[in-house]
């Protein structure tokens, strides 16, 4: 049996077709249903990094440390306290030495 021109002409663009299809079907069932989840659900990505980060060894150390929390606490009103002291010192300093150069000028 002899293969008929048409055959020849269209078997290899009939094939890529084919093969096209598949990739299609096979992207559109298991590569992209995952990521339209992400995009959909940008959190979740987050959430898988952060504890891929905590498995590692530095990770580890970080979420074993203290408490077990790995939460980053507000600033404490004692240290709030001392910051405002300091800042109201420091400017009072500034405005004395400003007016004792304002007297002697």
């Amino acid at each position: 049996m002899k293969a008929t021109p048409y055959l020849v002409r269209y078997g290899t663009s009939l094939t890529a077709v084919q093969a096209t299809i598949i990739a299609k079907r096979l992207l559109s069932s298991f590569v992209l249903p995952p990521l339209r989840y992400l995009r959909a659900h940008p959190e979740a990505l987050r959430t898988w990094r952060v504890q891929a980060a905590l498995e590692t060894k530095w990770g580890r150390l970080f979420r074993d440390y203290g408490n077990g929390q790995v939460v980053m606490p507000g600033m404490e009103p004692k240290t709030v306290v001392q910051a405002g002291i300091g800042l109201l010192a420091m400017a009072g300093l500034v405005i004395g030495v400003l007016g004792l150069l304002r007297r002697r000028g």
